[in-house]
């Protein structure tokens, strides 16, 4: 069963407040938010680091340790790949992650306004102040971008292997961790039996 909650953005803008709406849904114990409630907020958000952290955190689903480590040399632009690192067990772990290109021309930008040395972080923040900048813009924490862009990918690819791919993408260490967003977004069992030859 899901629980709906609907929360009410105030955002100041150049003529004032701005208001939108939107829905953070609640199934067991993972919270996440439609596209259209993300991007709707997104799109009010004026340009600068606020807008950039939420964007970042929503297109690639990292969790928010893994977001401050980023550094401007672990993004390679001309690939569109970023290396992200965390630190498990006092051991630092890394995986690739391919990301969309319009991310990649915002981050680009972004950085080079920014004025980031190569070896600098990207988001120079504690993870305190990223879960002040998603309550303030989203009334959510940061990990509710990472349930959202797993369900997100799981409704667009509709692919059995897709949850193989997302588990690596996230950089889950078990297939169930990942597989529980089948109970967020199942599978259309019959359109996926109809492929399946008997005789």
């Amino acid at each position: 069963m899901i629980n709906e909650t609907k929360f009410e953005v105030i955002i100041p803008d150049d003529k004032g407040l701005v208001s939108g709406t939107g829905i953070v849904k609640k199934i067991e114990s993972k919270k996440y938010m439609d596209r259209e409630a993300i991007v709707d907020v997104l799109n009010r958000m004026s340009a600068g680091r606020d807008k950039m952290v939420c964007t970042t955190l929503w297109m690639t689903g990292v969790r928010v340790t893994e977001l401050i480590n980023i550094r401007l040399r672990d993004i390679d632009f001309g690939k569109r790949i970023v290396r992200i690192r965390w630190l498990k067990s006092r051991k630092w772990t890394e995986r690739l992650i391919p990301v969309k290109i319009e991310l990649i021309n915002l981050l680009q930008l972004y950085c080079a306004n920014q004025k980031i040395h190569v070896d600098q972080q990207v988001f120079p923040y504690t993870r305190q102040r990223i879960y002040q900048i998603t309550k303030k813009w989203f009334l959510t924490n940061p990990h509710t971008f990472r349930h959202s862009f797993a369900v997100n990918f799981i409704e667009q690819t509709k692919s059995p292997k897709s949850i193989i791919i997302l588990k690596e993408y996230l950089g889950h260490s078990r297939i169930e961790t990942t597989m529980e967003y089948l109970k967020i977004v199942p599978f259309d069992m019959a359109i996926e039996l109809e492929k399946i030859q008997f005789n």
